[in-house]
């Protein structure tokens, strides 16, 4: 029997085979190294034992082969996750700067067809000449509701109109106050724009000789209409005509009368 067993030790130690050295202990109820070692030369190989798996904590994946894999696993998310902020990130900055040079092209584009219009619009009322009919409420002034008087006529001559800030304009107008006397009274007023159509606009500008008046007057091509107002003196009215070029002198002329016309 015991050199039946060391035999089999013999082979298991000679060949390598803890397996069949395992299968020997589980017949041979024991067996003594040291002898074994004396008789071959050999150490017997330990039996090999179950691997404890590490249960799942909060710091731990578990073994050492699903820790590396977690890891990689992570890495690869991160980088995905990293791609795709990073991808975001550059679109939108790509898209706001695409919005902001659009949005400075159109103000820029804006600026210069209003200051196009701002030119056309100082040249139609320089040296011209408003002539038209008028009409203004009767008794019961402002509140009225009895309808306005017979038109008259009525003739305005411009001297100059100036642009003196963002939408301040002056105007330089001539008033006849006698048939040989005439003087020329600046009026300062805002120009506002409905598109591409200017609108004087007087809130209770005090006007000499004339009082303080407020106005709405809308210019359009070759020609004005409107309405004026006075809250002091309780009546007001309407206005319309045409803008007529004239020369320094007061001389017409019809030569440059459609390319100063507002369209």
């Amino acid at each position: 029997m015991a050199s039946a067993k060391y035999s089999l030790a013999y082979l298991a130690v000679r060949h390598n085979e803890p397996h069949a050295l395992s299968y020997t202990r589980k017949r041979v109820s024991s067996i003594d190294p040291a002898q074994v070692q004396y008789e071959t030369g050999f150490r017997p190989a330990r039996e090999r034992r179950p691997v404890r798996h590490i249960q799942l904590t909060k710091r731990g994946y578990g073994s050492y082969g699903r820790n590396r894999m977690d890891a990689q696993r992570k890495y690869v998310l991160r980088w995905i996750l990293s791609f795709i902020c990073g991808f975001a990130v550059q679109t939108t900055m790509a898209a706001q700067a695409n919005e902001t040079t659009q949005s400075q092209a159109k103000k820029a584009i804006a600026a210069t067809e209003r200051a196009q219009r701002e030119k056309k619009f100082e040249a139609l009322l320089s040296h011209a000449v408003l002539e038209g009919m008028w009409q203004m409420t009767g008794e019961g002034g402002l509140t009225s509701k009895r309808p306005l008087t017979t038109p008259k006529p009525e003739r305005y001559t411009i001297v100059s109109a100036e642009k003196i800030g963002k939408e301040d304009w002056l105007i330089r107008a001539r008033i006849e106050i006698a048939d040989d006397k005439d003087v020329t009274i600046p009026v300062p007023v805002r120009v506002l724009w409905a598109g591409d159509t200017p609108i004087i606009t007087l809130d209770e500008i005090p006007i000499p000789i004339l009082g303080t008046y407020s106005a709405r007057v809308m210019m359009h091509g070759s020609f004005y209409s409107g309405i004026w107002w006075s809250n002091a003196k309780n009546y007001g009215g309407t206005m319309a005509g045409r803008i007529i070029k004239t020369t320094q002198d007061g001389v017409t002329s019809d030569k440059n009368q459609k390319s100063n016309t507002i369209d």
